[in-house]
């Protein structure tokens, strides 16, 4: 979570620190109304509730150029990244180009999908993958 402000307490209380995506949310709603200091609270203790409830999910893709299998499993990892239209991240890893990072996922056939959210490692898929089964991993991992 990315800290962006802090917004002091009219009580003369400690500051509450504002994430991103806090801010985008909250800000214009308390400028656009004169709440009641109860009211801001709720708000706020929504807010947080929902930001704490989203995971970030991301789908690791893990290729090479020159690997057959790789080409086959691409339309399928497009068509789901545009039906599920953001609610996840794919991040593409040329094991050519990037060894480093398919050593530390132990990346050892192609291709290799790893779906992952905040608090680790959900699924992993070696080989080409059917859509079906990475909507059922996506899902539980809180896409």
């Amino acid at each position: 979570m990315v800290v962006v402000a802090r917004e002091a307490d009219s009580s003369g209380g400690p500051s509450r620190v504002l994430p991103v995506s806090l801010l985008a949310v909250a800000v214009p709603i308390r400028l656009a109304m004169a709440a009641s200091r109860h009211d801001w609270e709720t708000l706020m203790r929504c807010a947080w509730q929902l930001a704490l409830n989203r995971m970030t999910v991301t789908l690791k893709d893990f290729y090479a150029d020159w690997c057959g299998p790789c080409k086959t499993q691409d339309p399928i990892l497009e068509e789901l990244e545009d039906d599920w239209d953001g609610r996840f991240e794919v991040e593409k890893v040329n094991v050519d180009e990037q060894q480093d990072v398919a050593n530390e996922y132990q990346v050892r056939s192609l291709p290799t999908l790893i779906i992952e959210n905040d608090d680790g490692i959900v699924e992993r898929f070696v080989g080409v993958t059917q859509r079906e089964d990475l909507e059922d991993a996506l899902e539980s991992a809180g896409a």
